[in-house]
């Protein structure tokens, strides 16, 4: 278990998207536990549910009824973590009048099952599922304090790889409006690249005013290269 808390560790030190957190987490978990399968379910805020993110193997996406099931199960689990923040697990599916009347359960004859919330910032972003048909006790009433560490790990290196991305898209945003010349990514500088931007392929004429000092004929240069004179003399 050290382990895996290790390699949780470094999946939010590495830059990875967030597509690729989902298949290191499922996979790393899945043999830990040795699970036959596994779900991670994110929170539409647009629908207000649970939709499928990444599946383990991918084949288990095919079985629909378990998977339907399992986003059910996982709602309620992220509902109840908010009140309670607890986990959902059993080792006796088949018998436990939790779940012992699921289709999925009873079709597959599903044994022992794990269902954890994803939590960032006390809100819930979202859910683990695992299940298994073949072992039986795979989950002790011990082991609640680690699928807990573990979730918060997991949201944790969502939560990272979300942000990485956000300032990938802006640093790219911020490269296609700014001047090679000029630096600065503070609200004012974006917006004065924002009105360069407008000015610069028209005919107007342009008063720059400003101290000694503040970069005016930086600012400029800046904007006689983003015109169509750029290649005629400044």
């Amino acid at each position: 278990m050290i382990e895996t808390l290790s390699k949780l560790s470094e999946l939010m030190e590495a830059l990875i998207s967030e597509d690729q957190v989902y298949d290191r987490v499922l996979e790393l978990l899945v043999m830990l536990f040795g699970a036959e399968r596994g779900a991670i379910f994110l929170w539409d805020f647009e629908t207000d549910c649970l939709k499928v993110a990444k599946t383990y193997p991918s084949s288990f996406k095919q079985d629909e009824i378990t998977l339907g099931e399992a986003k059910d199960l996982s709602q309620s689990s992220a509902l109840s973590a908010m009140e309670e923040g607890k986990v959902i697990f059993t080792n006796t599916a088949l018998s436990d009048e939790r779940f012992a009347n699921r289709q999925s359960v009873i079709l597959n004859k599903i044994q022992t099952l794990l269902c954890a919330p994803l939590k960032v910032g006390g809100e819930v972003i979202g859910a683990i599922y695992m299940d298994s048909r073949k072992i039986e006790s795979m989950y002790e009433e011990t082991d609640q304090l680690f699928f807990n560490t573990v979730s918060n790990l997991v949201s944790t290196a969502i939560e990272k790889s979300r942000e990485c991305q956000e300032l990938h898209k802006r640093t790219e945003a911020l490269n296609k409006g700014c001047p090679q010349e000029m630096i600065g990514s503070s609200e004012p500088m974006m917006a004065l690249y924002s009105e360069m931007n407008q000015v610069a392929p028209t005919n107007a004429s342009v008063l720059i005013l400003g101290e000694s000092g503040t970069g005016k004929e930086l600012l400029a240069c800046a904007i006689h290269r983003l015109s169509p004179r750029r290649d005629k003399p400044f």
